[in-house]
């Protein structure tokens, strides 16, 4: 580094593309040697993933995205139990533009939550689960809730939430000993089922559901019982304001009206296809991979803490005795600005 960098100082003054290129050649040219350096040491140390980091980081320089992504996949293939290695995965999955794309993302988010699960469960028999796991998988859960509302796919991360607290404080004593994987196939039902979920008026959690179907399911409402079906607000309230001011005030009202997942309203005999906007409405091969055991009560209490920060609520003095990631929490914006309704409880709070 202190040979190239007083080489190229030296040429600064020099003036052409012929220096130019010298320069580029010169820089390349310490770069291999510095790879062949990273390459010799990886091979003598199999196992250090920091010597395989640094030698990923040379090479971000040298090759192609994808040839970067295939040696990226190789390494959280021969080490899916390291949570380090997995974070830095992630990142390099959310910094290359080239191949950058939010479902990709996001597959890669469920892919490292399900990989470190198995691990953590012992379901994979070849990888030691090393300390502090479950702490780490917590914080990669909550980093890409965050990446999701970061991205505009907000009703994404409120479902993942969803799924967690059900998964996590409504689960059925039937389903505790079986592997993460087991336990998420049981929930997949309850999810799709049509029931109504943590937050939503009338929701019961996945336990009493299991109990419920056991017995022969819910009786449903008569047609006669069922609420009349509320009028639209005119979205457009002045519409004298110029375009983008119109434009911004219903992106708003949006946001705070429609920021629980769209759901078909079988009451009305809706169904998928009627979902006017499909990025509102969450699939379960979206969130599935991501649900994870949270064994520990206090890890527990800090899963709430962290959805309650998500949701604007100023918690960030409880949770700051734990270690949060640097860039967890970019920003403090509040999903739920606009209402005291029911079905907005979020909005009117009292801090203590």
């Amino acid at each position: 580094d202190e040979l190239s960098s007083a080489e190229f100082g030296g040429e600064e003054e020099q003036q052409g593309s012929h220096s130019t290129e010298h320069r580029k050649s010169s820089y390349r040219a310490v770069l291999d040697k510095k790879l062949c350096i990273a390459e010799r040491a990886v091979e003598t140390n199999p196992t250090s993933i920091a010597l395989q980091l640094e030698r990923l980081r040379i090479c971000q320089e040298l090759w192609e995205p994808s040839v970067l992504a295939k040696e990226w996949k190789k390494l959280v293939f021969l080490h899916p139990n390291s949570a380090p290695l997995w974070r830095e995965y992630l990142l390099f999955t959310q910094s290359y533009f080239s191949n950058f794309t939010v479902p990709k993302v996001n597959a890669a988010y469920g892919k490292c939550l399900s990989t470190l699960s198995g691990v953590q469960d012992g379901s994979m028999v070849s990888h030691p689960a090393l300390p502090g796991i479950e702490e780490d998988m917590l914080d990669i859960f909550t980093q890409q809730c965050h990446f999701l509302r970061q991205s505009g796919q907000s009703e994404k991360a409120i479902s993942l939430f969803q799924a967690m607290i059900d998964f996590t404080f409504y689960k059925p004593d039937s389903v505790r000993g079986l592997s993460t994987k087991q336990q998420v196939e049981f929930f997949e039902p309850f999810w799709d089922s049509g029931e109504a979920r943590v937050g939503e008026l009338g929701a019961r959690g996945w336990k009493a559901w299991m109990l419920q179907q056991e017995r022969g399911g819910w009786l449903q409402p008569s047609a006669d019982e069922e609420e009349e079906e509320e009028e639209d607000e005119e979205e457009v309230k002045d519409r004298s304001q110029p375009r983008e001011t119109v434009w911004l005030d219903v992106e708003c009202s949006r946001e705070a009206a429609q920021w629980l997942p769209w759901r078909p309203d079988k009451a009305k005999g809706q169904s998928e296809e009627d979902c006017e906007d499909p990025d509102r409405q969450v699939l379960f091969d979206d969130i599935g991979p991501s649900l994870i055991c949270l064994s520990s009560p206090e890890l527990q209490i800090r899963f709430l803490l962290h959805f309650l920060s998500f949701l604007g609520l100023p918690v960030d003095s409880a949770l700051s005795p734990a270690p949060c990631q640097p860039g967890l929490l970019l920003e403090n914006l509040s999903l739920l600005t606009q209402g005291n309704e029911l079905q907005r409880p979020m909005t009117s709070y009292n801090p203590t």
